[in-house]
């Protein structure tokens, strides 16, 4: 017969262990879309940089960037054994990050037609803000640290550029900010 206090612990073993596994998956669902937007920063703000007057490669980067998501999205959702393809959980997903993407797109419409930035560097800095808090967002309530402590990167990492290092901004979000996301992105997968 086992004793309370055994049974006690054992049941602490078991949150504990189920707390890591939840932890892991959500880290190992993440690290593809960081890996994948940690390449899209890198390109558009490094193209930024080499070439200021260039600015349409962002939208081209950033439907490449969402079709990215979306599809990472569906590979990593559960599937289940209907048709040995993806479940309707996938697509359901799928259609939560377009709307997700769909949502940014009118958030952003939305600040810039209320608060219209003054230069380039001031609407390059925005982007990077509002992903970093919301990872740091994430990572705080969801207790995935890497994630928040990405997302903290990011953020520093931003402001430094704005503040400190006018002249090669876009180059420190390109090497900063998108090193960030794809090393948090690798961090996160190692899981």
């Amino acid at each position: 017969m086992i004793s309370q206090d055994e049974a006690d612990k054992a049941l602490k073993d078991i949150d504990r262990t189920m707390g890591r596994t939840s932890r892991g998956l959500g880290y190992r669902a993440a690290a593809p879309h960081l890996m994948i937007w940690g390449v899209i920063w890198c390109l558009g703000y490094g193209l930024s940089f080499f070439s200021p007057d260039l600015g349409w490669h962002w939208l081209v980067l950033v439907g490449l960037g969402i079709l990215g998501s979306t599809m990472a999205g569906i590979h990593y959702a559960p599937k289940r054994m209907a048709h040995n393809g993806p479940s309707t959980a996938s697509y359901l997903l799928a259609v939560r990050y377009l709307a997700s993407a769909a949502l940014g797109v009118v958030f952003f419409t939305a600040l810039f037609a209320i608060l219209p930035p003054l230069n380039s560097y001031q609407v390059g800095s925005i982007f990077p803000l509002v992903v970093a808090a919301l990872y740091g967002g994430i990572g705080i309530w969801s207790g995935q640290v890497k994630l928040g402590l990405t997302g903290l990167v990011v953020g520093l990492l931003t402001v430094f550029g704005y503040f400190m290092v006018p002249n090669g901004f876009e180059l420190v979000l390109a090497l900063g900010g998108g090193g960030a996301l794809l090393l948090g992105g690798l961090w996160m997968r190692r899981w």
